[in-house]
């Protein structure tokens, strides 16, 4: 008889060794993966923000643990100084020094957010989910046919002013990042010492909408 007490008395008498398990999310899926673990021998350790940095690094208070793991991942694996853009319900952005200290950063609302505010603030805006507003895009991508600037349809004008608000942004994100970071190679006196002075920066784009964030940086992304 599969019960649950069978499940736990079986799980307590295997000799197998425990697993440990990170979280630094929001508590309600916290409280998901302990009961997915309830019967398995785990550990399991909620991470802190100075778990990854110290406030002397710029860590403050508030800041999610998502991002500065996100973070502490591009400072193990890519070249520093670097630019993290994490898309999800909200979209934010931070930037690692080449000393691995957190210069700062911003937080928006996502594409999820966007459309939403749209229909919950209007009174006849209609709501357009994220599998429908992927749909459209993707259609447009595969068709190679731009979402009109100028729509003369509700859910694409919606969908078109998201994408043309988001892209912008982004590439003023990335205007910014560089434009600090990027030694001046305005006084070079020819081509090879620009090239010398220049050097390639890091950009991450990470989360549930990276990938559509990632297209909206490519040249050919006008449309």
């Amino acid at each position: 008889m599969g019960t649950v007490q069978i499940v736990s008395e079986t799980a307590a008498k295997r000799d197998s060794p425990g697993i440990s398990v990170y979280v630094f999310h929001r508590i309600a899926l916290e409280k998901k993966i302990r009961y997915m673990f309830r019967d398995v021998p785990a550990k399991i350790f909620k991470l802190k923000n100075t778990d990854f940095f110290t406030p002397e690094q710029g860590v403050y208070p508030t800041m999610g643990v998502d991002r500065v793991a996100a973070l502490y991942g591009a400072k193990l694996h890519y070249t520093l100084p670097a630019l993290v853009i994490d898309g999800g319900t909200a979209m934010t952005y931070t930037v690692l020094d080449e000393n691995s200290n957190i210069v700062g950063g911003g937080i928006g609302p996502g594409v999820k957010l966007k459309l939403q505010s749209l229909s919950d603030y209007t009174g006849s805006l209609p709501s357009i989910d994220h599998k429908r507003f992927k749909s459209i895009v993707e259609e447009a991508i595969n068709s190679k046919t731009p979402i009109p600037f100028f729509a003369k349809d509700t859910e694409v004008a919606m969908i078109s002013s998201v994408c043309g608000e988001l892209a912008c942004h982004l590439r003023n994100i990335v205007k910014q990042f560089v434009s600090q970071f990027q030694p001046n190679a305005s006084t070079a006196a020819n081509v090879s010492e620009v090239a010398k002075k220049e050097k390639k920066l890091t950009v991450i784009i990470t989360g549930g909408d990276g990938k559509f964030l990632q297209d909206l940086l490519e040249r050919d992304a006008s449309g």
